[in-house]
């Protein structure tokens, strides 16, 4: 069912204060158990659902994925309060939000160019290297990777590199 939100002009289906939101996608032949695996780890990972990290996205009740049609399709299905703009809002501007733009001939950074704050250090390099990321180990003076870890005042942090040879770095806050 498609229907038109309250101003006429925003996709989804205002129920009272509630709106809805789906979208449908192809899967391609074969992928199915894959992304059915994924999803459940996404759903498994810290920070997925509202209220993880104190990040408080306010307008969303749900969000779901659902494979069908033999894994040869995917549904997303969302439900918020209010309208489509205020979700927009809510869901853009809450937390941290990251955007990327090419360069030709593109770039190469000899410094961490950016840092991710992970809960779970550990966890989050284990679950990098199941889809192939090699990390960096170091032994420089006052830097020493330990299982590719280094203690730095009050966080740890582990470094890989993008696949332009940029170095990226993950870290976990101690206190």
């Amino acid at each position: 069912m498609t229907a038109v939100a309250g101003n006429g002009s925003r996709p989804g289906l205002n129920v009272g204060p509630t709106s809805e939101f789906s979208l449908f996608f192809r899967v391609k032949p074969g992928e199915g158990e894959a992304l059915r695996a994924d999803l459940r780890a996404l759903q498994d990972t810290p920070g997925y659902r509202p209220g993880d990290y104190g990040i408080t996205i306010q307008t969303i009740h749900e969000a779901r994925f659902v494979l069908f049609d033999d894994d040869t399709r995917l549904a997303f299905f969302t439900s918020f309060d209010g309208s489509w703009d205020a979700y927009m809002d809510d869901f853009f501007n809450t937390g941290a939000t990251l955007a990327l733009f090419p360069k030709e001939g593109g770039t190469k950074a000899d410094h961490t160019a950016i840092s991710f704050r992970v809960p779970d250090i550990a966890a989050s390099i284990a679950e990098l290297k199941r889809h192939g990321v090699v990390f960096e180990d170091y032994d420089f003076p006052g830097l020493k990777t330990v299982e590719h870890v280094c203690v730095l005042g009050a966080e740890k942090a582990a470094w890989f590199l993008d696949t332009e040879g940029n170095i990226l770095c993950l870290h976990e806050d101690l206190a």
